[in-house]
Parts: structure tokens; C-alpha cells; sequence
């Protein structure tokens, strides 16, 4: 969609999440999809067998997140792959979201509970054992074996936003950004 009004912005959440990350020693990837194709992010997943693989949401991307959570399933490849997911879409559509697969959703600010899921997530096989693994986490949801929905108490916001460290703006090509809002709009 924001190819075809050439207003295209960077994906600042997960820029902000992967600062995070690599500040607190957790080694992670970015890949932009904003100018790329679904088939390319296909490749990358295939090639790459992420061990977590976390997804951003918002009303414009839930189909396509909903195609690239199911392709994940699919793959016998991926199948060890915990699928995380974030964004301000998914905290109103918890049951549908994880019906499609997804294992857990990230319910507001997401760089603690990132930080925990993915520190827990080193020490856990299967995934599918959720509940034990991340039941002390906050600000999460996930489907119990009976098939329910559990949310761990809500995450307590960050207060003081200057331990935050600036997105990752290098893990993706800003050059792609500039070319695109010169050439559409001067």
C-alpha cells in the first residue's frame, strides 16, 4: 500500500525492538519487506530457519502477516519456530490471530517482552509448551492446550524513554526510502 502512494515510512518498531535487542546482547535480523516481495521474505525464512521469528501487524498488513504466519506453519523446516507477534491491530483480535498459528502476541510496548521471549526462548524445546515457559512474562497472550486464550498481567510502560536506544536504521537500505519520497514528491 505505501508503495503505490510512494509515502513509504521505515518500520520503526521493529527498529526500535532490534536496537533493543542487540543493546541487551541478543544477536537479530531485520527484514524490511516495504520493498520487497512476499516470495523474497519467503526465501529469506526458508533459508535463514529463524528460531523466532517476530512480526509486526496493523490493520493495512494483517492479511499478508496472516499468509506469512501460515507459510511458516506449513514448512516442516520452520516448524520449531516460535512465531511472535506485535503491533496495535492484533490486541483486539487475540482469538483470531491465534488461530491462524501464531504462538505468542505482544501486547503493548514490546522491547521488555521481546527481550524475555527471546532470552526464555534459548532454553525451550518445543514451543508449544507455552505456558510454562511463558507464563512469568508480562504483556503477553497465548493459547492454552484446552484451546483458550491466556494474558499474562499487562507489561508496566517504560518511564523514562531515554534508556531506549535509537532504531537500527542501519539494518535496512534508507536509501530505498529517500528515492522513493524524491521521486513521488520532490
Amino acid at each position: 500500500k505505501e508503495q503505490a502512494i510512494m509515502k513509504p515510512y521505515p518500520p520503526l518498531g521493529l527498529l526500535y525492538l532490534s536496537a533493543w535487542l542487540d543493546q541487551n546482547g541478543v544477536e537479530n535480523e531485520v527484514f524490511d519487506t516495504t520493498f520487497s516481495t512476499k516470495e523474497n521474505l519467503k526465501k529469506y525464512l526458508l533459508e535463514k530457519r529463524p528460531r523466532i521469528a517476530a512480526l509486526y501487524t496493523n490493520l493495512m498488513t494483517k492479511l499478508n502477516v496472516i499468509e506469512i504466519v501460515r507459510f511458516i506453519r506449513e514448512q516442516e523446516s520452520l516448524r520449531n519456530t516460535l512465531i511472535v507477534l506485535g503491533g496495535p491491530d492484533e490486541t483486539h483480535n487475540i482469538p483470531d490471530y491465534l488461530a491462524t498459528g501464531v504462538d505468542l502476541i505482544v501486547i503493548g510496548e514490546g522491547e521488555q517482552t521481546m527481550l524475555e521471549i527471546a532470552v526464555t526462548a534459548v532454553e525451550i524445546t518445543p514451543f508449544r509448551q507455552l505456558h510454562a515457559a511463558f507464563e512469568s512474562i508480562s504483556g503477553l497472550a497465548y493459547l492454552l492446550p484446552d484451546g483458550s486464550v491466556y494474558k499474562t498481567p499487562a507489561r508496566e510502560k517504560i518511564r523514562d524513554i531515554d534508556v531506549l536506544p535509537f532504531p537500527n536504521r542501519h539494518k535496512i537500505d534508507l536509501s530505498q526510502y529517500l528515492h522513493a519520497w524524491k521521486k513521488a514528491h520532490g
